[in-house]
């Protein structure tokens, strides 16, 4: 039997460090002093019961491992730490932290010290002040100190290990800059991107205002095929135009998270019905139809009534804009256990699993003719994969080169009854 607690804590302690993480280890000497404790009545191997095995041991830490008495006088020290304070663990032997270090540090570590012997209890594990070592490099620690007691259960030594934090908070203040400032990036990006915006969406309505009364002739004919075709292409492209720039200033209230999200119950089969009208002019313009199938008495839906509109016809668009004229894009929804789904369907030239991942990031395009064809800046899938986010809801693409896409929305049922509102199928031919 081990007949030196001192001896018997570190051990524990020593051996504890080698065989875990630090996190664990400091969980472990700052919750359960009783595992240091019972190591007085313990068998130890015998190359671990003199002193000098174990300073051996422990000299080989890369930690400060210390014991003091109840006076503050060390009993015990490895070699890591007596290099830190500039001296030997023989000579450091009987003498205190203010004698070795300064004042001011023996002054703050032995106050942690009469705390585990007054109230018997560790302290710890705590981020201790940053002190200069012997050689005047400044370094903080993860420090845990454990009382160590004798039969009695009067508290004689205090067992002390540290760990060297200095590049870990080093680190972490570089991770807190480059927070900070990414994040200052990104306000002054969504400020820029907003004021851009409104700087540029009111002359261009005033563009699209005036064109739109000289494509209409509202006060006469302008005279010539040739004004009027002009006219109607300075029309197309100031929609077109704004229509960006909308897309642009969405993904960056987005990314900003200052979207105004108002859940409420919702009937989607209406909002289905209307997002389909809202489309349909686009739809007979490239001669696609548009058949939609709801389940008959669908639950309500948890979400944003201008968000949700967003989302489908977005999807909606994009499914139209790569259909070949003359077929058909399916909008279906279903409800399950736990989920609404909705499903678009197309009949386009599909995706590969690579041009999916593409067509998902912000301000990439699928590069194919095909997609090449088509204005706009790839935001439309993006933004509304976030906005699903939003809503606590998924959004996944499955597709096929060649095979069509079939683009899936789950979202969450508000938790009433199913509503009563049953328009079963129909088909918007907008050919």
């Amino acid at each position: 039997m081990i007949v030196d607690p001192i001896v018997a804590a570190l051990v524990i302690l020593a051996t504890a460090i080698l065989g875990h993480s630090l996190p664990r280890v400091l969980h472990r000497v700052a919750t359960r002093p009783q595992r240091i404790l019972a190591a007085a009545a313990v068998d130890v191997p015998d190359p671990l019961t003199s002193r000098s095995a174990f300073q051996t041991l422990i000299d080989a830490m890369p930690a400060m491992i210390n014991c003091k008495d109840r006076d503050g006088r060390y009993v015990l020290m490895n070699a890591y730490q007596a290099e830190m304070y500039g001296t030997t663990a023989a000579a450091a032997i009987g003498q205190s932290a203010a004698e070795l270090l300064n004042a001011q540090y023996g002054q703050y570590t032995g106050g942690l010290d009469r705390k585990a012997v007054e109230t018997g209890l560790p302290v710890g594990p705590i981020e201790e002040q940053q002190y200069a070592d012997a050689k005047g490099r400044v370094r903080s620690w993860l420090t845990s100190k454990s009382p160590i007691k004798d039969d009695h259960g009067r508290v004689t030594h205090v067992a002390t290990i540290a760990f060297d934090i200095t590049e870990h908070k080093r680190l972490e203040g570089l991770l807190i800059q480059a927070r900070n400032d990414a994040e200052a990036a990104s306000r002054a990006k969504a400020s820029f991107l907003a004021t851009m915006s409104h700087e540029l969406r009111t002359p261009l309505n005033a563009i699209i205002g005036f064109s739109e009364l000289m494509r209409q002739a509202i006060y006469g004919p302008l005279g010539s095929s040739k004004y009027e075709e002009y006219v109607a292409d300075v029309w197309e492209s100031g929609r077109l135009l704004l229509s960006i720039i909308n897309d642009v200033l969405d993904l960056a209230k987005v990314e900003a998270g200052q979207v105004p999200f108002s859940g409420e119950a919702l009937n989607l089969t209406e909002l289905l019905h209307r997002c389909c009208r809202l489309v349909a002019p686009r739809a007979a313009s490239d001669k696609i139809a548009i058949e939609i199938q709801v389940e008959d008495r669908l639950p309500l839906v948890h979400g944003d009534q201008r968000l949700l509109t967003q989302i489908v016809t977005n999807i909606l668009t994009n499914a139209i804009k790569f259909s070949p004229a003359g077929s058909r894009v399916g909008l279906t929804a279903a409800s399950f256990t736990t989920w609404i789904e909705l499903r678009v369907i197309d009949h386009g030239p599909g995706m590969t699993e690579e041009e999916v991942a593409i067509a998902l990031r912000p301000f990439e395009q699928v590069d194919r003719e095909h997609a090449r064809k088509h204005a706009g800046t790839g935001l439309g899938l993006p933004i509304a994969k976030a906005l699903v986010d939003l809503h606590g809801g998924e959004l996944a693409i499955e597709s096929r080169s060649g095979a069509g896409t079939t683009v899936t929305i789950r979202l969450r049922p508000h938790k009433q009854n199913p509503t009563d509102s049953a328009e079963g199928t129909a088909l918007i031919d907008a050919a």
